[in-house]
């Protein structure tokens, strides 16, 4: 069982399946210079359903397409060729093994196969997250069959789910003088994800949305699945879109924020303060646009298909707890309608005391391997972030 961590700090101030767009090729069967060609191996291999070679053995390839449909992802390979002078060999009218899973709901089947071209494709519920298709056969010209003298080959597709990492920016009136410094400090971890393989997105200074959303354009997603995205304005509908992919493997959420009765509450729980954080206006980082309750997030992790994520980090007063820097006045940003409700029912606004429940981002834990909050206010400067800890907690 791996070890999750909530790191609570003290201050002072989106499974979706990557679907590749490709150009018609020829008829089924007939040549094509972009077919890959098998590798010969030394053993012939036996049809018995099952794929001998070793992961490292397989000649793996992207496969030709991947696409989603009602939770079923069906994984379609290019079409494998022989080496010249090499046709395929059968086992009584058949071409290709394809590795059968265990798992009840796998379907195989065989698109074209002959001497000269085999394409298969398999489906697969897209809760197994990722899986590969293997194959294996024979190779003819020092004999017939699949007997001795023959040489075999092994080959796989794989399929490459999308996989996110966020470095999101919500409401600052500060966001144009401190963002650069900000992100600056997580290139570390920006740049071991880049070397795992991620590509970066990032609207810049310019905060322009659509060098965003290009990441998730049907041909860059086939090319990049992995991506880090690092968006300096972030709009409510950008945060929720971005959770609903359920793919994300790491978040990094920075604004303000604060803790209150959530808007509307039941008459019971008007004492129960709530942390939220503020999203951006679109183009507007300096400006507040709608509030982010834990409640808000809390479906929307519900949704990740890689569980538990690496980490989650939220950046906001009062994420992980009033702390000591709001006691004295826990009602100070609380909406005035909540706030008529309370004196209404109590006649004041009671301190802090008996009665009292919190419910703080740390309650996000189940969803993470590691979260770190703010209890109390947050530095402008992010000194609340271990950085190292976050490179570390990166993963793939």
């Amino acid at each position: 069982m791996r070890v999750r961590q909530i790191l609570r700090v003290i201050g002072i101030g989106a499974l979706i399946a990557v679907v590749l767009v490709f150009k018609p090729g020829p008829a089924p069967g007939a040549p094509n210079a972009s077919d890959p060609q098998v590798t010969p191996r030394p053993t012939p291999v036996p049809k018995d359903d099952k794929v001998l070679g070793t992961d490292n053995a397989l000649d793996t390839k992207k496969p030709e397409s991947v696409t989603d449909i009602s939770g079923l992802v069906t994984l379609k390979s290019l079409a494998f060729t022989p080496p010249d002078g090499k046709p395929f060999k059968d086992w009584n009218g058949k071409y290709v093994d394809i590795h059968k899973y265990a798992l009840a709901s796998f379907q195989a089947r065989v698109l074209t196969e002959g001497t000269d071209k085999i394409q298969v494709e398999v489906v697969e519920t897209v809760s197994a997250i990722a899986w590969p298709l293997k194959c294996e056969g024979n190779l003819g010209g020092q004999g017939g069959g699949g007997g001795r003298g023959n040489q075999g080959f092994h080959w796989a597709a794989k399929s490459r789910y999308e996989k996110l990492y966020l470095f999101l920016w919500g409401y600052l009136e500060n966001a144009y003088s401190e963002q650069e410094g900000e992100v600056a400090k997580f290139q570390p971890v920006v740049e071991k994800l880049k070397s795992m393989g991620y590509k970066v997105y990032d609207d810049g200074p310019s905060l322009n949305q659509a060098d965003i959303d290009k990441a998730f354009e049907d041909e860059e997603n086939a090319e990049n699945p992995r991506k880090v995205i690092i968006d300096r304005n972030t709009t409510r509908a950008d945060l929720v879109s971005y959770l609903q992919r359920g793919t994300v493997r790491g978040i990094v959420w920075i604004s303000h924020g604060y803790m209150e009765p959530y808007p509307g509450c039941p008459e019971t729980e008007l004492l129960k303060f709530e942390s939220r954080v503020w999203t951006a206006l679109p183009g507007d980082p300096i400006h507040k646009e709608s509030k982010m309750f834990v409640r808000d997030w809390t479906p929307l992790m519900n949704q990740q298909k890689y569980s538990p994520i690496n980490f989650i980090v939220i950046h906001a007063c009062a994420s992980g707890g009033f702390g000591s820097n709001f006691t004295r006045d826990p009602w100070a940003h609380t909406e005035d309608a909540t706030k008529l409700r309370v004196i209404e029912k109590y006649g004041a606004l009671p301190p802090l005391g008996v009665g009292f429940s919190f419910v703080k981002f740390d309650d996000l834990l189940p969803y993470t391997e590691h979260i770190i909050t703010c209890c109390g206010a947050g530095h402008w400067d992010l000194r609340e972030i271990n950085f190292s800890n976050l490179e570390t907690w990166a993963k793939d």
